[in-house]
């Protein structure tokens, strides 16, 4: 039986998402109230991953995140994902040294768009993830257009003006 494993804490709020829609969603697919699926989630400490990726330390912040695949596979998991867009920044190099087989949010999220045939989607994302190209490069492999990505706004700047103006507006 399949069993995912789930990389947490590297932000509660999208663990505590994903696990709440991953749980649901199984349901649905399944037409049942009455199932779960088989999952566990690793909880790390997101400031000792921040200071390594703040770093550019990415020997380290591979160890922690493959440290933590080693304990859900101890724990039964047969594949995992990262709870989290930020640590997708070394997923390759945790995808190579991984004792799981790893499922990238990112190349889902590219596959969705393709499926969909969305050329140019509205990436929202904290500051790192939109200063840095490894989300832009994945929807780029997958011939979605990078260009507008590139020019999306960070969720921080949305976050000034709903403060600003949204509350009234939305």
């Amino acid at each position: 039986m399949e069993k995912l494993g789930i990389i947490g804490g590297t932000g509660p709020e999208s663990t505590l998402a994903y696990y709440r829609q991953l749980n649901y969603g199984y349901q649905k697919r399944l037409s049942r109230q009455d199932v779960f699926p088989s999952m566990t989630i690793e909880s790390i400490n997101i400031y000792e991953m921040l200071r390594g990726i703040e770093q550019q330390d990415w020997h380290g912040t591979v160890r922690i995140l493959a440290a933590a695949v080693d304990h859900l596979k101890g724990a039964g998991a047969t594949f995992a994902t990262l709870s989290a867009i930020t640590p997708h920044i070394v997923f390759n190099k945790l995808q190579k040294v991984s004792s799981l087989p790893m499922i990238s949010m990112l190349q889902l999220t590219a596959q969705f768009c393709v499926n969909c045939q969305y050329q140019r989607p509205l990436l929202l994302g904290t500051s790192f993830t939109m200063e840095n190209n490894f989300f832009i490069n994945v929807l780029v492999e997958a011939g979605i257009d990078g260009e507008v990505a590139k020019h999306s706004a960070t969720s921080d700047h949305w976050c000034k003006n709903y403060e600003r103006v949204g509350k009234r507006s939305i």
